[in-house]
């Protein structure tokens, strides 16, 4: 059969204009079944059906693509071909590839400037002389849970394989396993990770040492001992007044300045008690008596009955003149 291929529309609309290989020109005119074949809708091809057995869907063979089963052992189990296996696996590689790069890009530790896994885990391996080109990353999920990102390498003769959970919400890895700790590690108290933890300074200030705040006893168990001493007894009035604050213990100089004369003489430091002098009461100007009655009148005072025991308040003449009135 001779395969013709279309070259142009004749001018008058009518005709096809086809050619073959040997470049032979046709001419097919246009009829209406031509017509009405050519705008018939074209009908999409059915889908390959799933094996006979229908031992396998196409969600059960990607969620094992996923889970990282390989392509041989889903058709060996299926009883399918390799080929039709494969017609699923393109997705979830893209899935596994895009899982590696974030588990690779998350930082490790909290620090300003931490690595990153990828980072981290060539700079370890290769001070421990492995050849970090040969490394292999994979990833793999189980249903519905997170991705494990895994990275095989040999060292000490064997084959090693360190396991991080991936948490696509918070771009961080946990390590799973010791060999992965190992490798991701940050805390400062090992050798290898100290360079990656930025030293800083605290912002308060340390907290002051017992012997720093201890206070004084000596000042205490005095006060302790004056209370004491003094209580339940009622102080002695003084017969030179109020007490000056400068002679109180509490408030004043204490034991520093000793008082002259204190309030009970037989706890006198000294054997005599002196005595001062009588104040001489001087008999008023009487023009300081006209000054002080103007600014002071004197009100008459109700007249109290006579027969109470008590004593009567001195006058004012009393005060001033130092003699009893005649009333």
């Amino acid at each position: 059969m001779t395969k013709l291929n279309f070259v142009s529309l004749q001018a008058d609309g009518t005709h096809l204009v086809l050619s073959d290989d040997a470049g032979t020109t046709y001419h097919l005119p246009i009829t209406p079944e031509l017509r009405q074949a050519v705008r018939r809708p074209m009908q999409s091809p059915k889908p390959n059906p799933a094996p006979s057995d229908g031992t396998l869907r196409p969600r059960e063979i990607q969620e094992m693509l996923r889970a990282g089963v390989s392509v041989s052992d889903i058709a060996a189990e299926g009883k399918v071909s390799e080929d039709y296996v494969q017609r699923f696996e393109g997705p979830i590689i893209a899935e596994r590839e895009w899982a590696i790069q974030v588990a690779r890009e998350c930082t490790v530790g909290h620090e300003l400037g931490a690595p990153t896994l990828g980072e981290i885990v060539v700079d370890r391996l290769a001070e421990r002389g492995v050849d970090t080109d040969s490394l292999s990353w994979n990833a793999f999920r189980e249903s519905r849970e997170p991705w494990n990102v895994t990275v095989e390498f040999d060292a000490g003769g064997k084959t090693r394989t360190a396991r991080w959970r991936l948490d696509m919400a918070s771009r961080s890895v946990r390590a799973l396993e010791d060999e992965a700790r190992w490798l991701s590690e940050t805390d400062s108290s090992s050798p290898r990770a100290r360079r990656h933890v930025r030293s800083f300074e605290p912002d308060e200030p340390p907290a002051p040492s017992p012997e720093e705040t201890e206070e004084p006893a000596g000042a205490t168990e005095s006060l302790l001992d004056h209370l004491a001493k003094n209580r339940g007894r009622r102080p002695e009035p003084s017969p030179f007044g109020d007490v000056d604050e400068l002679s109180d213990p509490l408030f004043g100089a204490g034991d520093d300045i000793p008082a002259a004369h204190p309030s009970r003489p037989e706890e006198a430091h000294d054997a005599v008690v002196l005595s001062f002098p009588e104040r001489e009461v001087s008999e008023p100007r009487e023009d300081e008596l006209n000054i002080e009655v103007e600014r002071a009148p004197k009100q008459e005072k109700p007249k109290r009955s006579k027969k109470s025991g008590r004593r009567s308040v001195p006058s004012w003449d009393e005060i001033v003149f130092g003699g009893k009135s005649d009333d």
